[in-house]
């Protein structure tokens, strides 16, 4: 069978140089060694998810079950077998025996078997033909998907050494692979522990059980401290003294623009507020415009209090300890709307829902909005500000911590806390309740799940006295630094770990794994022997 050019190009560039070829090896087509059963498009309207057939699709290579079954009519030729030798046509190439039961080969999938008259080392195949795979799909260029053709698999050029050599380099490829999966064991049970100290670590933050808590201070050394709900209830009344001061400078506004609008209407001049020119009501005086103003206290009846946490079923705080939501002790709100068709002003970075990440911000893709100077201020964030996605993954959040500000769209919340509340404390406050499992309580959607503002408003967390909230933060920050050392550190060695793979193999395939043995005698022999006992 004859090499088409680009498979060829293929192998001579880039599969030879993985091939140490030694005396007593030689190379051979694929389709010499095995048959190559290409699936069959079986009809869709008798797939079913519960019952029938299991068919094994490209998506199911390298797993132990499939979530689709036939329930039609099949030929014998289509069945697969428990650890038959599979490749996907499709995507990445994959290749892996099937380990789940009996099933059926669906399109774009096909099985590799090997002929009955050839003495190759099943095992030796399954080690050796993803390499080729890997090459060819690395060579294969495609628009979207990248397609594998039977004709390009059949003309793979395998390895063939003597069977007795198939086995040794079989077997030492086992032991080092078997004390190479133990060494990644170890390394993913660490990130398993790193992770769930990560969260313990959290939960005891927020249950004061991690640094010692303020009121513990202060009795050891005989001294006051502010308690919580009393930081709370100051944050309340400033919040209401703040609202109430803007609320009045809107009244006077209001009152002098009245007794502009009354003197335009004595002097017989067009008395429309819009109308009025700044100079007429800006410099007028008290006893010109007080009788607009309230004869009584009935406006501050307008303040909308902020809704207070229910306790009857959270557990018991640490002394001086008080629960609170994020509507008492913060403004919150979400960004611009992104609409190219109607926004105005000058083109800014800004935040999207992808820079937001757990604890950081991913800046390399910032993208552009216009934004006009008179609305910058409302839709973007400060140093100090939390910011908190909306939707994606629901809570995700950080803390800006840079000088300049910048804008975010409107599928993140800006939280801008109230003195006293530390923003870290409150973020990792938030990361506990989504490692729990509690933040999601307060996400909205069957199917797309959103924090909306008025969740976000009654989120309800832990608040400790100030000094303890930058203890614990300064405590979980130190912590996280170390995590995340050990992290990369695991990450590093993964890596090496299939880099260390994959030179395993290619040693296997140089025939530099296992010393050879001359009383194997030579392949090519046995393909001579193998082509006598055809003929």
């Amino acid at each position: 069978m004859a090499l088409t050019e680009p498979v060829k190009k293929i192998i001579e560039e880039s599969l030879n140089p993985l091939l140490g070829i030694h005396n007593s090896w030689t190379r051979i087509l694929l389709s010499k060694v095995c048959i190559i059963q290409n699936g069959f498009a079986f009809e869709s309207e008798k797939f079913n998810l519960t019952s029938g057939k299991p068919l094994i699709r490209i998506r199911d290579i390298g797993k132990r079950q499939t979530k689709t079954f036939y329930g039609g009519e099949y030929s014998e030729s289509y069945v697969i077998k428990s650890h038959d030798l599979l490749i996907g046509m499709d995507g990445d190439f994959n290749c892996s025996r099937w380990k789940g039961p009996e099933g059926l080969l669906n399109q774009r999938v096909c099985k590799v078997k090997i002929r009955s008259q050839f003495q190759y080392n099943p095992k030796f195949l399954e080690y050796a033909l993803p390499g080729y795979l890997e090459e060819i799909n690395k060579k294969t260029s495609a628009v979207t998907v990248k397609h594998l053709s039977s004709k390009t698999v059949e003309e793979i050029l395998l390895p063939f050494p003597p069977l007795p050599e198939q086995g040794r380099i079989v077997e030492k490829i086992e032991t080092l692979f078997s004390e190479l999966d133990a060494g990644v064991a170890a390394l993913k049970r660490a990130q398993a522990n790193l992770k769930r100290y990560k969260a313990s670590l959290l939960k005891a933050a927020c249950e004061g059980r991690l640094v010692p808590t303020e009121a513990e201070l202060a009795h050891q050394e005989d001294c006051a401290y502010e308690p919580a709900d009393v930081l709370l209830e100051r944050i309340l009344t400033e919040r209401r003294a703040k609202w109430e001061a803007e609320e009045w400078d809107k009244l006077i506004v209001k009152a002098k623009k009245k007794t502009a609008q009354k003197q335009r209407k004595a002097a017989g001049l067009l008395a429309k507020l819009s109308d009025l020119q700044d100079a007429e009501w800006e410099n007028l005086k008290e006893e010109d415009y007080s009788k607009f103003l309230p004869k009584n206290e009935k406006w501050k009846e307008k303040y909308k209090t902020p809704q207070t946490p229910a306790t009857e079923n959270l557990p018991e705080l640490p002394e001086g300890w008080v629960w609170g939501t994020v509507g008492q002790v913060s403004n919150h709100r979400l960004g611009k709307m992104l609409d190219k068709s109607k926004n105005q002003g000058t083109s800014q970075p800004y935040l999207r829902n992808i820079n937001v990440r757990w604890f950081h911000f991913d800046m390399s893709d910032l993208k552009q909005m216009k934004v006009m100077d008179s609305e910058y201020d409302n839709v973007s964030v400060q140093n100090g500000d939390v910011v908190i996605c909306e939707g994606g993954e629901p809570g995700r959040a950080s803390v800006w911590e840079k000088e300049e500000q910048i804008a975010i769209q409107k599928a993140l919340h800006r939280v801008r806390l109230s003195k006293g509340i530390i923003p870290w404390f409150f973020l990792f406050t938030i990361a506990s309740n989504n490692e729990n499992g509690n933040l999601s309580t307060y996400f909205t959607g069957s199917t797309i799940k959103h924090f909306t503002g008025e969740s976000l408003d009654t989120f309800t967390f832990a608040i400790p006295p100030t000094n303890e909230q930058i203890r614990i933060t300064n405590e979980i920050k130190r912590s996280l630094s170390l995590i995340e050392v050990s992290q990369k550190q695991i990450e590093r060695e993964l890596i090496r770990a299939q880099r260390l793979r994959q030179s395993i193999l290619k040693r296997a395939f140089e025939g530099k794994l296992v010393p050879q043995d001359p009383k194997d005698g030579s392949a090519s022999e046995l393909l001579g022997r193998i082509k006598e006992g055809i003929e």
